[in-house]
Order: structure tokens, then sequence, then C-alpha cells
């Protein structure tokens, strides 16, 4: 039971970490600012994690991973139309993450985390690319969009990267990504 609780606590320190990292940037953002986000005294995040870099590596690992995993759930829910499939697994993979964003930050995040995690981040955004761009292809829906698969992927990935980043409402992002996967499944 006191592991079950040391790892949710530890997990919302990684989901704390990584907002505060995405809001402020990496250079901005104090072990002292996330102790105090999360709850914890500094020493108390010093207890679980050595250094700031520690903490970005570990909240961005476990961001990946959780994406990941809503990604493929979403993708696999055969229950829904491919559209809404997609749009999920979109959602889950960009859409947390809208409204987080400074233009100040993004910069200084891109960097860090480009620092810190290596070719992992891309290394992930290519898998999950590689998922969507299966599922268009095995889905009889979108048969036609074969020869336009990649590139129809690459439409929503960018429109992702972009909306993310830019747009200030998860209702927002929301609508225009159901917007731009229609418009992708028609082509």
């Amino acid at each position: 039971h006191m592991k079950k609780e040391n790892l949710e606590k530890q997990e919302y320190v990684l989901q704390i970490a990584l907002r505060t990292f995405l809001r402020y940037g990496f250079k901005k953002t104090s072990m002292e600012d996330i102790a105090k986000a999360a709850g914890l005294t500094r020493q108390g995040l010093y207890f679980h994690f050595q250094n700031k870099d520690e903490l970005l590596k570990c909240s961005v690992e476990k961001a990946l991973d959780d994406s990941m995993q809503a990604v493929t759930l979403a993708l696999d829910t055969k229950v829904l139309s491919l559209e809404e499939r997609i749009f999920h697994a979109l959602d889950a993979w960009f859409g947390c993450y809208v409204g987080l964003f400074t233009p100040e930050s993004i910069p200084d995040w891109e960097f860090h985390c480009n620092r810190v995690m290596g070719e992992e981040v891309e290394q992930s955004n290519a898998q999950f690319r590689r998922k969507l761009t299966a599922v268009i292809l095995s889905s009889p829906e979108t048969a036609h969009l074969a020869p336009l698969a990649e590139t129809a992927v690459e439409m929503l990935w960018i429109c992702g990267q972009k909306w993310k980043r830019t747009l200030d409402s998860h209702d927002a992002f929301a609508g225009k990504m159901r917007e731009a996967i229609h418009l992708c499944c028609q082509i």
C-alpha cells in the first residue's frame, strides 16, 4: 500500500514538473518551483530526483509512455469510426499540452529536451506516426488514401505540433483537429 502511494506521488510530481517546464521553460524553472507546485519540500524532491536534468528526463519519459499507451488504446478501439480513432490518438499525443506553452518557453524547452533526451523523443514521435499510418492503411474507409497515407499523417502531425503550441483551449484544438482529420480522410 505504501509503495502504491509513493508511486502515485512520484507520477504526480512528474506530471507537475512537465507542466511547469512547458509553461516556463527549463532554464526559468527551479527545483524549488516544482517542489512548491507539487506540495513537497525541495529536499523531498531531491530525495526522488538527483537534479533538474533527471527530473526532466523522467517526466518526459513518463509522458511519452503514457501518451503511447493512450494512442494504442485509441487506435485499437474498433467501435469508434476511423476519424474518431485518429482524433483520440492525436488528442492523446498533442491535446493534453494545449495552453501550456508560451512563445518564450518553446525554444528553451526544445533545446533542453533534446539535450537531455537525445533521440528518444524523435523515436517516439516516429513510432506514433508509424502507428497512425498503419491504421489509415489498414482501414477499408481509407483504402483510397494508401498512396497518400504518409502525407496525410505528416499533415496531421504538423497541425498537431502547431496547434498544441499556439491554441489557448482544448476545445479550439479539438475543433480544428477534427476538421483536419475529416479533410485528410476525404481526399
